[in-house]
């Protein structure tokens, strides 16, 4: 059955409707980061460093720093992941719909047959993981991760240094002053 021009459309529309909304999804993901990290900071700019009077807490802010980043880095890496495979969909759709209308709407299945031949859509995309160490997104956030890495390492460094009592202050003695006799007892004789 021919495919009407409408339909192919339609689904490219469909796809590309994903793709804008996961790029959009990106960027929130993005400027959320940063209003958490600042709220964070904001909040907690008092338990960010180690004292006397605040281990436990710098350590729950620096690890809520740092929870923060690793989640909003891995779910910008899920976003930019699920765009590239349904831009390689695009490109599937834009080859092989003239010849075929199997799948058509279709967009949940990447693992497509044509003719008698298996094809994946997605071939070559990557996982989530390898997303995360993308050049782009490693660029963005690799500096806070690794501000808050500093934080937590200078933490550490400051909490188990040996507190060092305090010398005890020892009597000078001005160098002119007359030397003191040590006083004696004699033993007098009784007769």
């Amino acid at each position: 059955m021919p495919l009407q021009t409408d339909q192919l459309h339609k689904e490219l529309d469909l796809i590309q409707a994903v793709i804008t909304r996961m790029a959009q999804n990106s960027f929130q993901i993005k400027a959320w980061l940063i209003g958490v990290l600042s709220a964070t900071v904001a909040l907690g700019k008092d338990n960010l460093l180690v004292s006397d009077t605040n281990h436990f807490m710098a350590y729950v802010f620096n690890a809520l720093l740092l929870i923060s980043i690793g989640l909003f880095w891995y779910l910008d890496a899920y976003y930019l992941n699920t765009e590239h495979r349904y831009r390689k969909l695009y490109a599937w759709v834009l080859k092989h719909r003239p010849k075929n209308d199997d799948y058509l709407y279709d967009l949940e299945t990447f693992s497509r047959k044509v003719g008698k031949e298996e094809q994946r859509v997605d071939e070559g995309v990557g996982s989530v993981r390898h997303r995360m160490f993308n050049k782009t997104l490693w660029g963005f956030y690799c500096l806070p991760f690794l501000l808050v890495i500093l934080l937590v390492g200078y933490n550490i460094h400051k909490s188990t240094q040996k507190k060092v009592a305090p010398k005890k202050q020892s009597v000078s003695v001005h160098p002119k002053a007359p030397l003191q006799a040590k006083p004696t007892v004699e033993k007098v004789q009784l007769r």
